[in-house]
C-alpha cells in the first residue's frame, strides 16, 4: 500500500508540475534552436510570464493573446478558448504584466508566421 501511495504521489507531482517561462525566454530558445525547445516545452504545461503586446478578436476563431517577446524572429500568443480567459484578456491594457497557464503547442504558422503559440488554462 505504501509503495502504491508512493507511485501516486510521484506521478503527481512531476506529471502536474509546469515549468515557469518568461515570453523572451520562450521565443529565444524557439528562435535558435527548435528541436531543444520543442524536447522542453512541446505539449508541456507552463506557467508563461510577460507582459501584453495586443489582443485579436476573431469572427470564426479564437481569440489571441499576443505577449511581448522581444524577439524580432518569434512572438508569443496565447490562445483564448473560454470565455472567462477572454473577458479578461479583452480588459487587459499593452504593457500590463501577467502570468499564463497553458500547454505550449510550439512553433506553428496558423495565423501569425513564426509564432510559439499557448493554450491557455488561465490568465493572473
Amino acid at each position: 500500500m505504501l509503495v502504491l501511495l508512493l507511485i501516486l504521489f510521484y506521478y503527481f507531482f512531476t506529471e502536474i508540475r509546469s515549468t515557469e517561462v518568461s515570453a523572451a525566454e520562450l521565443a529565444r530558445i524557439y528562435s535558435t534552436d527548435l528541436q531543444t525547445a520543442d524536447e522542453k516545452f512541446l505539449n508541456q504545461e507552463i506557467e508563461l510570464v510577460g507582459k501584453v503586446k495586443a489582443y485579436f478578436e476573431f469572427e470564426n476563431d479564437n481569440d489571441l493573446l499576443e505577449i511581448i517577446s522581444e524577439n524580432s524572429v518569434v512572438s508569443v500568443f496565447c490562445i483564448l478558448i473560454d470565455n472567462e480567459q477572454i473577458n479578461k484578456a479583452k480588459n487587459l491594457t499593452q504593457g500590463t504584466e501577467i502570468e499564463i497557464k497553458g500547454k505550449c503547442l510550439g512553433l506553428a504558422e496558423n495565423i501569425f508566421p513564426n509564432s510559439v503559440y499557448i493554450n491557455v488554462n488561465s490568465i493572473k
